[in-house]
């Protein structure tokens, strides 16, 4: 169950779902690409709290102009990058419209970082641009879906996937 109070987004920890190594990364508040995140327990259940100030998840964000998006696409995928520099694999950042944040006025993305087991980057990297483009038009859409098979194609990593995307943005002619 999520729990949306104040300036704080929280969630309930299942038992072993984040490792002790992972807690501790993300209350230090050294990651710049986790929102800052505290860890409750009451009545035998842990919760994690993430301070979301100024930040507003993907799927509670109002409509987004075409280079906004892709700003959005391209800041997640580098944000994704640096994950692995806190020991974190990349694959296990859930990416969704509920766990990537985007703060308007800083022009920053963090994640309401969740393991998820099972997965690959390519499948988180997937169900986002899906996402992304069925915020979009047609057009936008289809190019948001095209970078996407090409990175993928490529099996390139999270940084190569973030330069890939402001690369093609700024090829994208302007209408």
């Amino acid at each position: 169950m999520d729990v949306l109070r104040d300036n704080g987004y929280r969630r309930e920890l299942g038992e072993g779902r984040m490792l002790p190594f992972e807690e501790k990364v993300l209350a230090s508040g050294l990651c710049d690409f986790a929102l800052p995140a505290s860890f409750v327990s009451e009545k035998e259940k842990k919760w994690i709290v993430y301070d979301v100030s100024g930040y507003t998840c993907l799927a509670e964000m109002p409509v987004l102009d075409e280079d906004l998006l892709l700003e959005v696409f391209e800041k997640t995928l580098a944000n994704l990058a640096k994950a692995s520099e806190f020991l974190i694999d990349p694959a296990k950042v859930m990416l969704g419209p509920e766990t990537v944040y985007f703060n308007p006025k800083k022009r920053t993305v963090r994640f309401a970082y969740m393991p998820v087991e099972e997965s690959s980057v390519a499948a988180n990297v997937r169900s986002l641009s899906e996402y992304l483009a069925s915020r979009s038009d047609r057009e936008l859409s289809s190019f948001i879906i095209k970078i996407t098979d090409e990175m993928l194609m490529r099996n390139m990593q999270p940084a190569e996937m973030a330069a890939h995307v402001a690369l093609m943005r700024r090829r994208r002619p302007v209408c």
